[in-house]
């Protein structure tokens, strides 16, 4: 074997001489594995070099080496197998060899490391916390559209009649950092359809101001208005006027931010701009209204307890519902009168005082204090009243008129929110006679009227008429009465008059949103001296205009003959007493003058011109010998009209032959009967179609009848101008007669040979339909218009032997002085209020259905 050559510094082919077996110190690798003593294809510092590849930097158990390649410096991190790496990865365990000053990087080393790192971030960040300013705090309301803010709702309100749009559910109310915010939910969407409806915010913040709602003055008012299903607009107002009732006095100052999303919306208002400092107290109300309908929340009371930055929750206000019930109309000894109901919401109230109004004597026993009423619950008291020494016949009234009431315990002050009436009670027996007190037991029997499209303040749906020594009047409107208007003004979208970039506020001249009610009489039916009105000539007016349920005016007007106009006249009395939805109203005779068949109609309208009235009836005598008033059919005559009738009736016993047999005529139902009643004129004949609906069994000596005064004279016994048609059931024998001065006889010719009827069974009831000529009505076939006869109707029910009417208080078939009327109408079913003084053009509906007041 040649022995390689050596250079001069002993290397053999440019490596080092190798040492003998064991003796190396250079840890090598062969084949790139394990640690191995010796070289491999010659001396050297060569970590994984295999065959002469590879390069330097090397891996060896985790340390990193430089070596040569064939006595070359390697460049490359080395890679067994050609890629210099340990197993093809370069790394043991995934830690990289580096040769450094401090020896091998261990993974103890590395979580210590970590540990550092992780103090250190946490030390900085703590430092930053101390060192930084306090975060400023989430605000706990927002016009966003979100309202988890008012989950639970703070307040509610019980349901509605009116549509769901506008039946406000749930109320908040929040302050925070110079806003306040306000919350309103509804039972529907809002704004729903193409009509303008609208939510309101009325803000008091101190003093007098604008008359929103009974009880509550407003000096601000924030409106939201919508249609078709999307918030519109906003308008925030302020009252700068002198008259409460002037709705004119609100000024514009701009928008504010709101929110709604279906059946909710929110608000917020500056309070810098209403003027509320921060010391200040101030109240508002939430109301919802569409056209005529309107629903309102509590009065709630701010700036106690409201929420500021750093106050850690919102101390809610509280609110008060009082609701008056009067419970007895005449005492004798120390007796309840009035019941209340208090009702606490947001939080528990307690009550320590009560305020109220009394008049006619006698001493108020109020209930103990404190009361304390949960938050969400109610709590009832009664207050009696010792009459003492009153005489019989002492008139009491009693009404709580203010309480005095905090947040339980001791805390902010809570204002009422009233509702209800007041007690009214005599010492003994309530009399007997008419007496305006507001008690309305002596009217009995009503013209009872139907339910029209108009503001339920101004439907009429009863109404009667009484004269004893005084004249009375009575009548009952769907809603509260003279309740007028919250706000005087409607919003029209744009394209319907409102322009076209917004909504705009159409309000009448003098925006005072009174209800007018008018009672117009017609003392004599013989002349035409007066107003012609709804089938009367009228030439006393008596008229009462009223708001939130009280009068702001009373007027009596006598007709100028003269002048064509109405004047006002003085030096009479005009009482009146009304409660909820009841009212009644006297006037002296002397006002009125000497009467002769006087007549009387009533009509009411609203701020925008809509309104109603009744049909012209008589003016009721409660005696005969009455000073002025000539005679009349009983003391409490109903009045129905012959209107015209659309199609010509079959009289077959059925009322409805067709669905359309009796259009046009008018109706009127007792507890015991309904009829149906019209006229043709072009035939000249009267059609009745009777339901006796409390006879319920089918027997042949059942019969109907008709009694007719002709010439409308009255009288005590039947005269030859009146008139009985009798028909038994299940017959068509028309039983024809008159008045001989005592008693009913045949009638012979002078009844028309046309007049015929039929009694019929229909299996649940008894029917009789009837046509009668008008000369056997009113004593000729061309009658005028407003023509009068006397009119009842008698129905006898073998099976109990009892005797059912119309026309009266108490009808007898020989005594057409116990009848009621039937007119001929000016118009044929609607009649145009024109010329009316207070210059609105109203539509007055002809009514149909009568019944009459006791005297």
């Amino acid at each position: 074997m040649t022995e390689a050559p050596k250079n001069r510094r002993g290397l053999t082919n440019g490596f080092p001489p190798a040492p003998a077996r064991g003796t190396g110190r250079t840890n090598g690798l062969v084949n790139g594995l394990g640690r191995t003593n010796g070289l491999v294809n010659g001396v050297g510092r060569t970590n994984g070099l295999v065959n002469g590849l590879g390069g330097s930097n090397g891996l060896t158990n985790g340390q990193r080496r430089t070596g040569l390649v064939n006595g070359v410096p390697g460049r490359t991190n080395g890679l067994g197998n050609g890629k210099g790496a340990v197993n093809g990865s370069g790394f043991i365990n995934g830690l990289s060899l580096r040769r450094n000053r401090y020896g091998i990087i261990t993974h103890r080393d590395l979580r210590g490391g970590a540990v550092i790192v992780l103090f250190s971030i946490i030390g900085v960040a703590l430092l930053g916390f101390l060192l930084s300013a306090p975060p400023t705090p989430r605000a706990p309301f927002a016009v966003d559209g979100d309202f988890h803010e008012w989950q639970p709702a703070m307040y509610t309100a019980p349901a509605s009649a009116l549509p769901s749009s506008v039946d406000l559910t749930a109320y908040g109310v929040g302050e925070y950092s110079g806003k306040l915010f306000v919350y309103a939910h509804t039972a529907g969407h809002l704004f729903v359809g193409p009509d303008p409806s609208s939510i309101y915010v009325f803000v008091n913040t101190g003093g007098s101001g604008y008359a929103a709602l009974p009880g509550f003055d407003a000096n601000w008012v924030a409106e939201l208005y919508g249609w078709n299903g999307a918030l519109q607009g906003t308008s925030l107002r302020h009252w700068a006027g002198t008259d409460r009732d002037n709705a004119s006095a609100f000024e514009r100052r701009g928008d504010f931010r709101a929110a709604v999303v279906n059946d909710s919306a929110e608000v917020s208002l500056d309070e810098s701009t209403m003027g509320i400092d921060s010391s200040a107290e101030f109240s508002l109300v939430v109301a919802t209204r569409a056209d005529a309908g309107i629903d309102t929340g509590d009065i709630i009371v701010g700036k106690q307890g409201a929420l500021t930055p750093g106050t850690p929750e919102f101390v809610m206000p509280g609110g008060l519902e009082v609701v008056q019930e009067p419970l007895a109309d005449s005492i004798t000894a120390t007796a309840a009168v009035l019941r209340v109901t208090f009702r606490a919401q947001g939080a528990d109230v307690t009550v320590s005082d009560f305020a109220y109004d009394q008049t006619g004597g006698g001493t108020v026993r109020p209930p103990a204090t404190p009361i304390t009423i949960p938050r969400g619950s109610e709590v009832a008291a009664t207050f009696s009243v010792d009459p003492g020494s009153l005489v019989p016949g002492s008139f009491l009234t009693m009404r709580l008129a203010g309480v005095a009431a905090r947040t339980s315990p001791g805390g902010a002050r809570v204002v009422p929110t009233f509702s209800g009436s007041g007690g009214r009670a005599y010492v003994g027996p309530v009399p007997t006679s008419k007496v305006v007190d507001g008690l309305f037991d002596d009217w009995s029997m009503v013209q009872l009227l139907p339910t029209d499209p108009v503001p339920p303040s101004v439907d009429l749906r009863q109404s009667a008429t009484s004269i004893q020594t005084d004249a009375f009047f009575y009548l009952e409107t769907q809603g509260d009465v003279l309740a007028g208007a919250v706000l005087p003004e409607k919003r029209v979208p744009p394209g319907n008059g409102g322009g076209t970039s917004s909504s705009a506020v159409v309000a009448i001249k003098r925006t005072t949103g009174e209800d007018l009610l008018r009672i117009y009489v017609d003392t004599d039916d013989r002349d035409t001296v007066g107003q012609a009105i709804g089938g009367l000539v009228a030439n006393r007016l008596l008229e009462v205009r009223g708001r939130l349920g009280r009068i702001t005016s009373t007027a009596m007007f006598a007709w100028d003959t003269a002048g064509r106009d109405w004047a006002p006249t003085s030096g009479f009395t005009f009482d009146i007493a009304f409660v909820g939805s009841q009212f009644e109203a006297s006037a002296q005779a002397g006002f009125f003058g000497t009467m002769n068949n006087p007549r009387v109609l009533f009509a009411t309208t609203d701020w925008a011109g809509r309104g109603d009235a009744t049909a012209a009836t008589g003016l009721r005598s409660g005696t005969r010998s009455g000073p002025g008033i000539a005679p009349l059919h009983g003391p409490n005559p109903l009045t129905i009209l012959a209107t015209p009738l659309t199609n010509i009736p079959s009289i077959d016993g059925n009322c409805a032959t067709t669905s359309t047999e009796y259009d046009g005529a008018s109706t009127d139902t007792t507890a015991d009967l309904t009829f149906q009643l019209g006229r043709r004129s072009d035939s000249q004949y009267l059609f009745v179609c009777l339901e006796v609906t409390a006879d319920t069994t089918n027997n042949t000596l059942d019969w109907g009848e008709l009694l007719f005064d002709t010439n409308h004279l009255g009288g005590s016994a039947p005269q030859p101008d009146d008139r009985r048609f009798q028909v038994a059931s299940n017959s068509t024998n028309l039983t024809r007669q008159k008045g001989n001065g005592t008693a009913w006889v045949d009638c012979g010719t002078d009844c028309d040979g046309g007049d015929i009827a039929q009694g019929n069974y229909s299996g649940t009831d008894q029917i009789y339909e009837f046509r009668i000529r008008f000369s056997d009505v009113w004593g000729n076939n061309t009658p005028s218009d407003n023509q009068t006869a006397g009119f009842a109707i008698v129905a006898y029910d073998s099976d109990t032997a009892t005797n059912y009417s119309w026309g009266n208080d108490n009808v007898d078939e020989n005594v057409p002085d116990t009848w009621g009327h039937l007119e001929i109408p000016e118009f044929p079913s609607t009649l145009a209020m024109a010329a009316v003084t207070f210059g609105i053009l109203g539509v007055v509906r002809r009514r149909r259905r009568g019944r009459a007041a006791n005297p």
